[in-house]
C-alpha cells in the first residue's frame, strides 16, 4: 500500500475495493457491512470497533466487512457531520437542552487523549449529553444500517452471480473443446 496512506482518496478507494472484493456468503457480509455502517454512524468512537466486533460476532455478520465499512462511513473527514447530525436530531427528540458548543469541546478533548480518559470524560460530562447524543446518532444510523444491509446484498449477490456465471462459461467451453 505504501504512499497510498498520505492519499486520502486512495486510502478510500483501497478500501472500498477490499470491502467490495470479500469472500463469503453475501448475507453474511451485507450484515457485517450494515452492522459496521451502523455503529461509524453512532457517537461511539472511542468504542467503535468493540461494538462492531461484539455484534458481528453475536449477530453472525462479516466482522472484517464491519470494520472496514466502519472505517470507509466514520473517518476524520465525514465524523463531525455525523455528531452534528445526532446532536441535532438528539436535542430535537429528547428535549434536553445540550448545545453544539459542548459536543464540539468533547470531540477536541477527546481528539488528543487516551482511551480510558475519554471514557472517564464521556462518564463524567452527565446523561443529558450522553443520552442526547446516543438517541439521536442511532435514530440517524439505522436507516443507513439498513440501506448497507439491502445494498450490500444486492452488489455481492450480483458479484456471486457474475463469478458463477463466468465459470459455466469456461466449464462449457472446456467440455465443448474435450469432445
Amino acid at each position: 500500500m505504501g504512499n497510498n496512506m498520505l492519499n486520502p482518496l486512495k486510502t478510500l478507494r483501497y478500501y472500498w475495493l477490499r470491502l467490495l472484493r470479500l469472500k463469503g456468503d453475501p448475507i453474511v457480509t451485507a450484515r457485517g457491512v450494515a452492522i459496521g455502517t451502523f455503529v461509524a454512524l453512532t457517537p461511539t468512537v472511542p468504542l467503535h470497533t468493540i461494538i462492531i466486533v461484539s455484534l458481528c460476532t453475536l449477530l453472525r455478520g462479516n466482522i472484517i466487512a464491519g470494520v472496514i465499512a466502519s472505517f470507509l462511513v466514520s473517518n476524520p473527514f465525514t465524523m463531525l457531520i455525523h455528531y452534528y447530525a445526532a446532536w441535532k436530531i438528539g436535542v430535537w427528540l429528547t428535549g434536553n437542552r445540550v448545545s453544539w458548543n459542548e459536543i464540539y469541546s468533547l470531540i477536541k478533548l477527546a481528539h488528543g487523549v487516551d482511551f480510558f480518559a475519554t471514557l472517564r470524560h464521556i462518564y463524567a460530562i452527565g446523561t443529558d449529553i450522553i443520552v442526547t447524543m446516543l438517541v439521536g446518532g442511532v435514530v440517524f444510523a439505522l436507516p443507513f444500517g439498513v440501506g448497507a444491509y439491502f445494498l450490500s446484498i444486492y452488489l455481492y449477490t450480483a458479484r456471486q452471480r457474475k463469478k458463477i456465471k463466468r465459470y459455466l462459461e469456461t466449464s462449457n467451453n472446456r467440455w465443448l473443446r474435450g469432445r
